[in-house]
């Protein structure tokens, strides 16, 4: 009771020193530390007690007893941080996760042998008093003691009947080491088991020539048929994102005691509703605890194509998608290839042009001017500056046929002779303002097509002060409707397209990509494009690699902290030895409880390590 508690706050003072926070990882390793600590206590107190009830003396008793396990505590704290120090090491988002819950863990067995080799025996030798004549005790120690009893004649037993079988029980080890081999092989893996935080994401793709107008109905509707499932408290969502086509809506859903499905079944469910909606798709995913990478996504899980010719990689992606999407175990498969945006090609007769001195330059200058965001001047004021924004009225937007209305100046095709009659025009403070002289005008217009925004300005007047010459933009060029793509990426310098996918409910990420694999080679991937997982299944190719080398590393660690203790080849062997047929334990129950293996399975694997091999060191060391 006393040392548990100093353990804990003595290991808050090493915390404060690394730089650590009282956090989700920090605070599971104080928790499980706790029974390292506890452990190292009844050890040296159970010693001392036997010695005290053979009639030693309170001071003798505790330091004999002690004396008689120091070792014994001092091998079980160092082999237990050996079985970290792997993690410790560990690299990527994993080692970033997991190397302070090592470091706390570590940090608090130190401590805790200290203080079980030194203000244990301390204290037992000032209040432990030998035991006087036996008084009536209460019935539930009666029960206790009898159940106690009762488990000690039983293992009595079975080893009475393992020493009588060795060579059985030597067989079993290797029997067990296949098993468990055998599980691990088998066993479904993932990366993080899927936690239900009662929250969801859903991302809604329009068609690729939607406006604006039509993305705010449509998510209007998707999102008020989502607030009527029965699993959801409350929806919220806002338009744009990565493209100008799409939303994103976020729901909460209600408290697990009140709906029967999980996140991933609401999800299913949800999916299935919206399969056949018309001018839009919609992705939802759960929000899991570790997302990794900064690519988008429609889906929890991505994978990511990239190559030198980019119609080479749109031509293959639909094929990619249409693999994925035969996979029994994945879902909402999609792409973020958008080459069906709506476009107008303008095609300048350059002969035409050039009779009214029209550059291509000035017809880019002119449609900038009414469908971009043209910063045609800045006004001051004492607090703060605005930006004057030339654009045309929002009217003009909505149909492609107001092309026909724009007229070019002619006025401004050439680089000098007409800057007086299209600058921008300044606000001066002189009361002459009909007569500025034409230098004076041209500095005040460098001036403020510098401050709009550099020589990229336009050099067209909103309101022109002479008469101009207006030609057509129908007259010089020929307006073609076509198509353009909304976004293309890239990673690294390569053009490339991102495929994403979700998992149905009771399929592990192992299987996925085990079957995304065999999908791809069945596809004949050209040799140019490259493919490979990103984010969160990117990081699981990893795990899935670093997994049995972490075991070993473990157990390599632990076999030579141990040798060089014991001084001896066989002793950490004979420690080891009980592994097998834990791990076959440990597995089993990951299988029946669970059914996959995670990066938390590993670092349960991992503890069990140093459970087993500390219950081993003890009857070691008593024998």
């Amino acid at each position: 009771a006393i040392v548990v508690p100093t353990s804990i706050i003595a290991t808050f003072a090493a915390m404060k020193l690394l730089g650590y926070q009282l956090d989700n990882m920090s605070l599971m390793a104080l928790t499980i530390s706790t029974g390292f600590v506890v452990d190292d206590a009844i050890v040296v107190l159970e010693n001392i007690t036997r010695y005290l009830e053979q009639g030693l003396s309170p001071l003798k008793a505790a330091l004999i007893g002690s004396g008689e396990v120091a070792f014994t505590v001092v091998s079980i704290t160092l082999s237990l941080i050996a079985v970290f120090v792997p993690i410790i090491l560990l690299g990527g988002i994993a080692g970033r996760l997991f190397h302070e819950f090592a470091m706390t863990i570590s940090i608090t067995l130190v401590i805790s042998m200290i203080l079980s080799l030194s203000l244990t025996p301390m204290i037992c030798a000032m209040l432990l008093r030998p035991a006087k004549e036996a008084h009536k005790r209460a019935r539930i120690a009666v029960v206790i003691d009898r159940e106690i009893t009762r488990i000690t004649d039983g293992y009595v037993a079975s080893l009475d009947w393992s020493l009588r079988h060795r060579w059985l029980m030597l067989l079993s080890l290797p029997l067990t080491l296949f098993i468990a081999g055998a599980l691990f092989v088998k066993m479904p893996k993932g990366f993080f088991p899927d936690e239900d935080t009662g929250m969801m994401m859903g991302h809604i793709i329009g068609d690729q020539s939607a406006s604006f107008s039509q993305m705010s109905v449509k998510t209007y509707e998707v999102a008020k048929t989502v607030s009527k499932d029965r699993d959801v408290a409350a929806i919220v969502g806002f338009l744009g994102g990565r493209q100008a086509n799409q939303a994103n809506l976020f729901a909460s859903l209600k408290d697990k005691s009140e709906r029967d499905d999980t996140v991933t079944q609401t999800i299913e469910r949800l999916g299935r509703k919206f399969r056949k909606m018309v001018g839009a798709e919609i992705f939802f995913m759960a929000p899991g605890a570790v997302r990794a990478g900064a690519r988008g996504g429609n889906a929890s899980y991505q994978y990511a194509l990239q190559g030198p010719d980019a119609d080479e990689l749109f031509a293959l992606t639909p094929k990619v998608v249409e693999a994925f999407q035969k996979i029994p175990g994945l879902m909402d498969v999609s792409s973020d290839l958008s080459e069906g945006g709506s476009a107008l090609d303008v095609k300048i007769n350059r002969d035409l042009s050039s009779r009214f001195q029209i550059t291509p330059q000035l017809v880019s200058n002119i449609l900038f001017d009414a469908y971009g965001q043209r910063a045609a001047s800045v006004i001051y004021k004492p607090i703060n500056q605005y930006r004057v924004i030339m654009e045309a009225a929002p009217r003009f937007w909505k149909d492609p046929n107001t092309l026909q209305q724009v007229w070019i100046s002619t006025a401004g095709g050439t680089a000098s002779g007409s800057v007086a009659s299209n600058r921008i025009r300044v606000v001066t403070t002189s009361s002459a303002s009909t007569s500025v002289s034409t230098a004076d005008s041209n500095y005040q217009n460098q001036m403020a097509n510098s401050l709009a925004g550099g020589s990229n300005t336009s050099s067209g007047s909103a309101v022109a002060t002479s008469a101009e010459t207006m030609v057509p933009l129908s007259l010089t060029s020929h307006i073609v409707p076509g198509t353009t793509a909304l976004s293309v990426n890239h990673q690294g310098q390569s053009v490339a397209t991102t495929v994403s996918f979700n998992l149905k409910p009771g399929v592990s990420l192992g299987d996925a990509v085990t079957a995304i694999n065999a999908a791809l080679i069945k596809l004949h991937v050209p040799s140019d494009i490259q493919g490979g997982f990103a984010g969160n299944a990117a990081l699981f190719q990893k795990s899935v690699n670093d997994e049995p080398l972490l075991i070993l590393a473990a157990l390599a660690a632990v076999y030579i902290v141990l040798g060089v203790l014991y001084e001896s080849l066989v002793h950490p062997l004979t420690i080891l030895s009980t592994l097998p047929s834990a791990g076959v334990g440990g597995l089993l129950a990951l299988q029946i409880f669970w059914g996959g293996f995670s990066l938390i399975a590993m670092i349960g694997g991992v503890l069990l390590i140093g459970i087993v091999k500390k219950n081993a060191i003890m009857l070691i060391d008593f024998a």
